[in-house]
């Protein structure tokens, strides 16, 4: 979001539950750190989407079967300074209330409370945004339904 205050030539933005500011359960990044460093991205993974995305055993066993769970492995020694770069970012409404461009902010109506209230407090101090609720849906919906995501994308853009 803050990128868009550099410059004047971001038309259209477009965000689905934006992790700003995020609180992580007590613990759940030093056992991500762990595993990582014991060289068990498996169990890094699933401390990941079962602890911090509160996804379901069968959700993250699906998960596991795609084509999808190489690459995420690969991506996992990054989570933990990610997630300690979120953790550590205060939101503050400013200046996200300079940003012009029109924002749909997405949202899954099963997503985690946490990433709920990340979406709408920049919702809230954005003066042209709105939030387009993914029915149905949790945080990975660009992942179980990636033609729905893209879909409502497209509507938005053409609008």
């Amino acid at each position: 979001m803050g990128g868009t205050l550099l410059t004047n030539k971001v038309h259209q933005l477009v965000l689905y539950e934006p992790g700003l500011g995020n609180a992580y359960p007590p613990g759940s990044i030093e056992a991500i750190e762990q595993a990582v460093a014991a060289g068990d991205m498996e169990t890094a993974l699933q401390a990941v989407l079962v602890g911090i995305v509160e996804m379901t055993q069968e959700e993250v066993d699906t998960l596991r079967s795609s084509s999808r769970w190489p690459t995420l492995l690969a991506g996992t020694p990054t989570v933990p300074r990610e997630c300690r770069a979120e953790n550590s970012w205060a939101y503050r409404a400013r200046p996200v209330d300079a940003i012009a461009a029109p924002t749909p902010l997405l949202a899954g109506s099963q997503s985690p409370p946490a990433l709920t209230k990340a979406t709408h407090q920049p919702a809230a101090a954005t003066p042209d945004a709105r939030i387009r609720v993914l029915q149905g849906h949790g945080h990975l919906a660009t992942r179980t339904d990636p033609a729905m995501v893209a879909t409502v994308i497209r509507q938005f853009i053409l609008s």
